[in-house]
């Protein structure tokens, strides 16, 4: 148990799967955040990131899973979940995932 968790932390992953909550819990770590804020609303720089992070992970580790299920997982749209690749993907390099990219009006673009 990492020193930011807490029983709400355990309460909140329990309805992931095992893997996901282990992902959750190395970027939490990594990143310096409790893992429960990855699932929250939060909109701060350092947990937005970390959030990103995660999510992008959970795709990689097993890219079958569809945008609506890891939605459902951190509480997010289908939509906030390709953003969130798409933004992971542009500013790591990271290799892709998601077809979809932010287009210049602000809306995703296929």
């Amino acid at each position: 148990m990492s020193i930011y968790e807490t029983p709400l932390d355990f309460i909140l992953l329990a309805p992931l799967p095992e893997w996901v909550r282990m992902i959750v819990r190395e970027v939490a770590e990594k990143h310096g955040v409790p893992p429960r804020e990855i699932l929250s609303r939060s909109r701060t720089v350092q947990v937005t990131a970390a959030r990103t992070e995660a999510i992008y992970r959970t795709k990689a580790a097993r890219p079958m899973t569809s945008a609506p299920t890891i939605g459902k997982w951190f509480g997010l749209d289908h939509t906030s979940v390709l953003t969130a690749l798409a933004r992971y993907q542009a500013r790591h390099g990271a290799p892709v995932l998601s077809r979809y990219k932010k287009g210049s009006t602000g809306r995703l673009a296929a």
